[in-house]
């Protein structure tokens, strides 16, 4: 079950919250169109923005190098902020503070 995106939880974050939900709205509506991929989890600190796409074998590859293309994409746009965008097999802990983040076609 995926949660609705929360802005509460990006508390200190020193853009505009609307762009950075906009960004990870991008990531899911791109990403949707992908079977094997499960779910998006993220978590904003104050210099940088965490993502964790979640996918099976085989589409991990083919995931990581297009968010690799994304993350030079918003370092451009973001300059002040790094950006960490990455594949996993698993949901992230629920100890890590990740929020969910629903992809566009569920």
């Amino acid at each position: 079950m995926c949660d609705k995106p929360n802005p509460l939880s990006l508390y200190g974050f020193s853009s505009n919250h609307a762009d950075l939900l906009n960004a990870l709205w991008h990531i899911a509506e791109e990403l949707s169109a992908y079977p094997l991929v499960s779910a998006i989890f993220y978590r904003a600190l104050p210099e940088r923005v965490e993502v964790i796409v979640v996918a099976e074998r085989p589409m991990t590859k083919m995931i990581g190098r297009l968010l690799e293309g994304r993350r030079e994409e918003l370092g451009v746009k973001f300059p002040y902020l790094h950006w960490d965008l990455r594949v996993a097999q698993k949901n992230p802990s629920p100890e890590q503070g990740f929020s969910s983040y629903p992809l566009s076609s569920q």
